[in-house]
């Protein structure tokens, strides 16, 4: 959203967005220059230098090979620029950035394997938003797939979760 405002006139909003990003230091307040959103070492300087600093989303690579991690946040980032671009107002923007501030909670769920995190994404989903039958589904499924069958290879795994989730896809849309 702060680069959908990035020119000159909508200064006061891209200075409040960026001050929901990171807290300055304050010596009164106790706080020290920090990132509220903090990723996973190994996405974390790609995030930083491409979606949390000023500037960066216009720096982002489209031409070298990034992991998968990194490849989705690239593709969300442009997607959403892309779209708020095109779909909507530097006003509607603001709107949207005050929205999400006042009214929306992330909530981070961390597990310590995927066995409990089948687990919390069936309790969550009994009280969340609505899933797609093929995501129940394909979360029982590889649930019920032995842990030493699940992790042959990282690569192994995504490819076959991929596939089962294409395979469940397309019997759903067949019924």
């Amino acid at each position: 959203m702060r680069e959908v405002l990035s020119d000159e006139s909508d200064d006061t909003s891209r200075a409040a967005i960026t001050n929901l990003i990171s807290d300055k230091e304050n010596f009164i307040a106790g706080t020290e220059n920090r990132f509220r959103l903090v990723l996973r070492s190994r996405d974390q300087e790609f995030f930083y230098k491409y979606i949390q600093r000023e500037g960066g989303v216009k720096e982002l690579p489209t031409e070298i090979v990034l992991s998968d991690s990194q490849a989705n946040i690239r593709d969300n980032a442009l997607f959403l620029k892309k779209k708020l671009t095109e779909s909507c107002s530097k006003d509607e923007v603001r709107k949207l950035a005050a929205y999400i501030v006042q009214k929306c909670y992330l909530v981070v769920v961390s597990t310590p394997d995927e066995e409990s995190a089948f687990r919390i994404f069936s309790v969550l989903n009994d009280r969340g938003m609505q899933l797609s039958n093929a995501d129940i589904l394909k979360a029982e499924i590889i649930g019920e797939i032995p842990e030493q069958n699940r992790k042959n290879t990282p690569e192994n795994g995504k490819i076959k979760k991929r596939n089962l989730a294409l395979i469940i896809s397309i019997l759903f849309s067949l019924a």
